[in-house]
């Protein structure tokens, strides 16, 4: 979940095998769920850009690159910024959503 106003790029960037931790941020949060890598379990020194280079953590990464390439889906299209947040909140609230913690990136 989340907004831009780049669509395809957005989508694209999530899931490429070149994607790194800054535009595949969905994946790497499902990746560090699946390796165990949870944010408490890392330190500053061992960064999320060491953490693709990790031995357990990068094959996840790049499985969860491949996972959000054949997920569906959908859109809405909402112009109003004030609206447009209201909604991502009452989404993610109704779909339970695991990985939108709102957090600036």
């Amino acid at each position: 979940m989340g907004r831009t106003n780049r669509l395809r790029k957005r989508l694209r960037g999530h899931c490429i095998p070149s994607s790194n931790h800054f535009s595949a941020t969905f994946a790497f949060r499902i990746a560090r769920e699946k390796s165990g890598f949870v944010k408490a379990t890392y330190s500053t020194t061992n960064s999320r850009a060491s953490l693709v280079n990790d031995e357990r953590f990068g094959p996840e990464f790049a499985l969860a690159k491949a996972h959000v390439a054949l997920m569906s889906i959908r859109f809405v299209e909402e112009t109003e910024p004030v609206k447009q947040a209201l909604l991502e909140i009452y989404v993610a609230t109704v779909l339970k959503t695991l990985h939108n913690d709102f957090e600036n990136h």
